[in-house]
């Protein structure tokens, strides 16, 4: 049976220190995945087509979803679009399926899907 190793650091720690539990978490991880799959059974599949998933059917079944928001400027990153337009770039979110829900009274525009 392998067990995962317990992360415990001890003041002072080095670098090393830590990347060798890394490096030792990552190899138990790989000997788990290749307990779980074989060798011949990826072989086996890796000729299979993937089926095609639609993200849109995927999204529409899940309790989760998709924010989309237009922004010009992040208070904490600056500008991320600064000739963004208001006018044209949410209802191209909309025509794309974006449902509209103004976040604010200003001009913000977000959107969620």
């Amino acid at each position: 049976m392998i067990t995962h190793p317990v992360f415990h650091y001890q003041t002072p720690h080095t670098m090393t220190d830590i990347l060798t539990e890394i490096i030792a978490c990552k190899q138990i991880e790989i000997e788990l995945q290749k307990a779980a799959i074989s060798k011949e059974m990826l072989i086996n599949n890796c000729n299979e087509p993937m089926p095609r998933i639609s993200m849109r059917a995927s999204l529409a079944s899940s309790p989760y979803g998709i924010i989309s928001e237009f922004k010009r400027r992040s208070p904490s990153k600056g500008w991320i679009k600064e000739d963004a337009q208001a006018d044209t770039i949410p209802p191209a979110y909309e025509a794309a399926g974006a449902p509209h829900f103004p976040s604010s009274p200003m001009k913000n525009t977000s959107a969620a899907l």
